[in-house]
């Protein structure tokens, strides 16, 4: 078990190393069968406690198991991967977390965001915190960040190495695969009913991977501060030279887009939509940008030969 001493100076280190490599000269398929880590032989593994869904995708890639987890049925619904083992408890809300369960758990850290800055006075009488998280406009550069910090609290090094090292890898041959495809214009959409969709924009996860693969995101207006917007349908109905990547909660196309309204817009036309698999999140870390890359690259490359059959 980590000690609290040893704890403690690796959590303070950590906002600190995340700071100064956020004011460094920066601007204001299958991931599936990626190895993941092990506990190391012979060290009992940390009893941590996490409070967003992303950092839990993070700690798994890592290697490092939660005892508890906020909502945790929500995370396997949203997360197809990493898997989150069925005994992890469950400690409450993402911002309302039962703190008897928490102090029952005798955790050696709780894991939360900056979101969570009004919830520390009472968590820090539980367990050393470490605050992770808030990737703003540099997802993938802020991501790998916390990914070091997350395991240089938890003495997996190595095992951040590894996961960053094939992740490139991943990352660098979907773009090769997309290279004809290069410059298409995208839509990366989860649609919420026949009248409105939410977009992916700029300063998203998603959004950077696509653009990272050598893709246009065909939504020229903004977004909130986690890189989305809610539009209607008609904002975009008339693109005719896009293609609509659809996120969503179920395999194939959205129920919506099987209705004469979307049958019959420019968008939808001649296999415009793409529809990727369920438990692909944009909230995720870098697990779910890499199986988001892959995705995108073959869904893509499919709906392409389908044009030209």
């Amino acid at each position: 078990m980590l000690s609290r001493r040893a704890f403690l100076q690796l959590a303070m280190l950590a906002p600190l190393s995340a700071r100064a490599l956020a004011e460094g000269p920066r601007p204001d398929a299958d991931m599936d069968k990626m190895a993941l880590p092990n506990s190391s032989p012979g060290v009992s593994p940390p009893r941590v406690a996490i409070l967003d869904w992303g950092l839990t995708e993070m700690a798994l890639s890592l290697g490092i198991v939660p005892v508890g987890v906020s909502a945790p049925d929500w995370y396997r619904r949203l997360f197809a991967l990493p898997v989150l083992p069925p005994q992890v408890q469950d400690v409450g809300l993402l911002f309302q977390p039962n703190f008897e369960t928490l102090k029952a758990l005798n955790l050696d850290a709780i894991i939360i965001t900056p979101a969570h800055a009004l919830l520390r006075d009472g968590l820090t009488g539980i367990a050393p915190l470490l605050t992770l998280g808030n990737w703003g406009s540099r997802p993938m550069a802020n991501i790998e960040r916390d990914t070091r910090l997350m395991a240089g609290a938890f003495g997996r090094d190595g095992a951040a190495d590894r996961l960053l090292e094939q992740a490139a890898q991943r990352l660098a041959r979907a773009q090769t695969q997309l290279e004809p495809l290069r410059g298409t214009a995208v839509f990366i959409a989860t649609v919420v009913d026949v009248l409105h969709l939410k977009l992916q924009t700029t300063g998203g996860l998603f959004d950077e991977v696509a653009r990272r693969l050598g893709l246009r995101n065909a939504w020229r207006g903004g977004g909130n501060g986690q890189g989305e917007a809610l539009v209607e349908l008609q904002q975009i109905a008339a693109t005719a030279d896009a293609r609509l990547v659809s996120l969503g909660d179920s395999a194939g196309v959205p129920p919506a887009a099987d209705t004469p309204l979307w049958r019959s817009l420019p968008l939808t036309q001649a296999g415009n939509i793409v529809p990727l698999p369920p438990g692909l999140s944009s909230t995720g870390a870098m697990f779910s940008a890499v199986r988001f890359a892959e995705a995108l690259a073959a869904g893509l490359l499919q709906a392409e030969g389908a044009r030209h059959a």
